[in-house]
């Protein structure tokens, strides 16, 4: 007696017509003139997902808006925060940069040539953010 057996082919546990005969038809052949060939369909698959990818990209490049202006930190301070924490913030500041510019300047000698100035400052900013 066959319970709950587990049958890959059916994808199913325990299917009481997991022994049923598949009754296959015979397609009718179609005339040659309107078959593809794989390469055909494969290319206007690809061609199908390359133009919806395009298609995607254009929507998204309207949300991308690089700034333009940099920003006035003095003037932040000045609107924002009080004498205390500006120089509080000012502090905290230099001993960040004091801190990355000297895993910028391991990262370099470590990997000599391997970043940019910007992606090796960006990294050792997230080393230290991270420890």
């Amino acid at each position: 007696m066959d319970i709950n057996q587990v049958r890959f082919q059916n994808y199913s546990i325990g299917n009481s017509g997991a022994r049923a005969k598949k009754e296959t038809k015979k397609e009718e052949q179609t005339p040659l003139l309107e078959t593809k060939t794989d390469t055909q369909m494969q290319q206007s698959k690809s061609d199908n997902v390359l133009n919806a990818l395009s298609l995607q990209g254009i929507q998204n490049k309207a949300q991308i808006i690089p700034a333009k202006k940099e920003l006035d930190i003095d003037a932040l301070l000045a609107k924002y925060s009080n004498p205390q924490s500006a120089k509080r913030i000012e502090s905290m500041m230099n001993d960040f940069e004091s801190n990355v510019n000297t895993i910028a300047n391991t990262v370099e000698t470590e990997f000599p040539g391997v970043f940019s100035k910007e992606s090796k400052n960006a990294f050792a900013a997230s080393i230290y953010a991270q420890g």
